[in-house]
């Protein structure tokens, strides 16, 4: 990313990616909730909102040692398991709800259709059977110009995860414990596999790269004025304002061009916030109108 924070601490709209992701998984009421981490993240992510349990990857030895060091901390008795990339998908609470539905497979991945240079792991396919994922490092040629991506999500059967996550192995170019290897375990033994097309309204991709990051930020700055809009909110100027996902704006307020609500700022009903205005968790009354360009900062107007 070329950033001096870790990646998944960075923020898109206002909240870290990797809270857009638990708040999403937290809105459909799935509360056993664990971050592994490496140690120097897990004080930052153990005070993040809806964080059951932390588990310290002592090793970073992949997304397979990741699971691994979690064992521990799974609920056994939830039938099924539910894994996604910290740096993963943002998936909106609909299309999550699609994903756990009717599931009676051993293993659901999540794919989505890609170019041809994209860095993620390709799906490997025989006569539209799912039978692998190859990481990009360890694709061949002809491998990579397939263009169905592994998008980072998983949906085990429980018991199936524990019985078959000690096979991995570290045969690979980056000497890790894949957890994408389990695609090809479970096909090799006759266990069952589906998958699910990520839509795209709604569905922020996975960030790798500062240009992906302006390119979901737009995307999810549109999806919130377009809310703001359906919900009875008047935007002067849509492509001048900047408005924070978990800000708060009343019905039938008027905001101007050039105004940036950040934070957890809550607006009253019926305001007007007149333009170039920065308010940053800050709380307007109703029916208040904020000359131009005021700032707020932690303050009540």
């Amino acid at each position: 990313m070329n950033f001096n924070i870790n990646k998944i601490f960075i923020p898109l709209c206002g909240k870290p990616l990797i809270q857009h992701i638990i708040d999403n998984v937290h809105s459909i009421n799935l509360n056993n909730i664990i971050v592994v981490c490496s140690q120097q993240n897990i004080n930052q992510l153990s005070i993040m909102q809806y964080v059951k349990y932390t588990c310290v990857q002592p090793v970073a030895n992949g997304t397979g040692g990741a699971v691994l060091c979690s064992l521990r901390l799974l609920d056994k008795t939830n039938t099924n398991t539910l894994i996604i990339n910290g740096d993963g998908p943002i998936l909106c609470s609909a299309f999550l709800k699609k994903f756990l539905s009717n599931f009676d497979a051993d293993l659901r991945i999540l794919t989505n259709i890609n170019s041809v240079h994209s860095t993620n792991g390709r799906v490997l396919r025989q006569k539209d059977k799912i039978i692998g994922i190859r990481e990009y490092k360890d694709a061949s040629l002809q491998e990579k110009k397939i263009t169905e991506c592994n998008a980072g999500v998983y949906l085990f059967n429980t018991q199936a995860l524990c019985q078959n996550i000690s096979k991995l192995t570290r045969n690979n170019t980056q000497c890790e414990l894949y957890l994408t290897d389990l695609v090809e375990i479970f096909y090799k033994n006759n266990l069952s596999i589906d998958s699910i097309v990520m839509e795209q309204s709604g569905n922020y991709i996975s960030v790798n790269t500062m240009h992906e990051l302006s390119v979901q930020n737009v995307k999810m700055q549109k999806d919130i004025k377009m809310n703001l809009i359906k919900n009875g909110v008047l935007l002067i100027h849509p492509n001048s304002t900047y408005i924070d996902a978990q800000a708060v704006v009343g019905v039938h307020s008027t905001i101007y061009g050039g105004v940036h609500i950040l934070g957890n700022s809550v607006l009253g009903e019926e305001c007007i916030v007149l333009p170039n205005c920065v308010i940053q968790n800050s709380n307007i009354r109703p029916h208040s109108t904020v000359p131009a360009g005021t700032i707020l900062i932690d303050d009540v107007f």
